[in-house]
């Protein structure tokens, strides 16, 4: 793998949903989806709070965009076909090009959750990845995040360590499940 070769598509279409790069057109649309699913998606995500108003979801946009121009992060966010909606955010980001590796992150409003988005995503996003070289792609969830740590158990990824007390959210510390799928798993 390449970094400096690498490109990533801005659309990604598939039946039921489509994943498009993170874009300030649909700023506004984000930070309703935040908003509108703010108790949902905080449970394990510390930056929710921070997230007060579309200000604050401009500087995300304009900051993950600076990491895909720099090739340090690609971000999508994934959109419902049938209602046009955005569902959530998927991004592959701590990119080694050294290790040929990269981590998943990602989230869905409470509306388009247990519908199957971001198992699909993650499908996409890793055979895409796989396809350009990588080697290993990460998973890294709460160990209570139920919901995160089913889509890469679904989809075959290892489990390979428990971090305990892994980070502080919320003034309590969490512990972390860290899973990984190779290329040649």
């Amino acid at each position: 793998m390449n970094l400096e070769e690498l490109e990533m598509p801005e659309i990604i279409e598939r039946e039921n949903f489509r994943l498009e790069k993170i874009n300030i057109e649909r700023v506004e649309e984000l930070f309703k989806t935040v908003d509108e699913s703010r108790e949902y998606i905080m449970e394990f995500l510390d930056w929710v709070p921070k997230t007060k108003e579309v200000q604050d979801s401009v500087n995300f946009v304009n900051e993950t965009l600076g990491k895909w121009k720099d090739k340090k992060a690609f971000a999508y966010m994934i959109i419902d076909n049938k209602s046009n909606e955005l569902a959530g955010i998927i991004e592959a980001f701590d990119i080694s090009e050294k290790k040929q590796s990269a981590e998943f992150g990602y989230w869905l409003s409470k509306k388009h959750s247990k519908k199957g988005f971001m198992t699909s995503s993650v499908k996409v996003m890793e055979e895409l990845l796989f396809q350009k070289g990588f080697h290993r792609l990460v998973i890294r969830a709460a160990e209570k995040n139920s919901n995160s740590r089913n889509v890469a158990e679904r989809l075959g990824y290892k489990q390979e360590a428990l971090f305990r007390d892994a980070h502080c959210l919320y003034g309590e510390f969490v512990n972390d499940v860290l899973y990984s799928k190779l290329s040649t798993d």
